[in-house]
């Protein structure tokens, strides 16, 4: 059994949520695995850079996939990519990363670059994508991404039988009747396939939606108006690898629409 690395430091909201007025901590464990999962907090909000793409559309190979991995490049741990795989019969489709791409207002085309709830693929005047000002306007959205100091995630997992059991949490301070949505995805790196587009097949896929806790958008968390820790545990039932991790993205629902709070990825 192998215990994966994970980020770790302590927040004030730590200090908060330990006082000895503040509601229980709540686990819900569907494992039955008895080693115990340590679980570290970071509150350093993270955008999340969703890539809506699929293997059988060229511009997402063209474009895409390289504009990802350079904005990526350039944020280093203030970004959060997620790969949704849609359309044509893509192998990396799922039921996950359909409802995720069936969450976005507007044209459903590919490729589209989102940061958060917003769409950063500039189409200009000649109907063509603006790569220039695409990139800009992703660069903004990431650099302006504005700390919430009142809400930290945080998780650990351990690896076993190439079954991945995660224990991971939320801990926030906000007003009573908020509503939130904690989802732990199993992600993986290094997929290699074919991609239309690409100077050069196989390549290798990355960050790429595997399975998911709970369904698409994961447990609903209601706010108490005071400091309260929230953990669940899970184990997936995709088979992982060296390549896979976890990523926990906090989503509000507003309507109809899940909007992203805040991310992490834990490796």
């Amino acid at each position: 059994m192998k215990t994966l690395p994970y980020i770790s430091f302590f927040c004030a909201v730590l200090f908060v949520a330990c006082k000895k007025d503040s509601p229980p901590l709540i686990v819900e464990n569907n494992s039955s695995v008895e080693t115990e999962i340590p679980v570290k907090y970071e509150n350093t909000n993270k955008a999340v850079l969703f890539e809506f793409t699929s293997t059988g559309c060229p511009g997402c190979g063209s474009w895409g996939k390289p504009t990802v991995a350079a904005v990526s490049t350039t944020h280093g741990s203030k970004v959060v990519p997620i790969a949704v795989h849609i359309k044509y019969n893509d192998p990396f489709l799922t039921d996950i990363s359909q409802a995720i791409a069936d969450n976005r207002t507007g044209s459903r085309w590919t490729p589209q670059l989102w940061v958060d709830n917003e769409n950063t693929t500039i189409i200009n005047s000649s109907g063509y994508i603006d790569g220039v000002a695409s990139i800009a306007m992703m660069n903004e959205r990431i650099s302006g991404k504005i700390q919430d100091t009142d809400l930290s995630l945080g998780a650990g997992f351990i690896l076993e039988d190439k079954k991945i059991t995660a224990k991971y949490g939320l801990k926030l301070t906000k007003a009573l009747g908020e509503e939130y949505y904690l989802a732990a995805y199993l992600m993986e790196n290094n997929l290699r396939n074919d991609q239309q587009g690409s100077l050069n097949n196989p390549v290798r896929h990355h960050s790429v939606i595997q399975d998911a806790a709970y369904g698409a958008w994961g447990k609903k968390i209601t706010a108490t108006g005071e400091a309260q820790t929230v953990e669940f545990e899970h184990t997936f039932v995709h088979d992982a690898s060296e390549d896979s991790y976890v990523t926990l993205v906090l989503w509000k629902r507003i309507g109809n629409r899940y909007t992203v709070v805040d991310a992490s990825t834990f490796n």
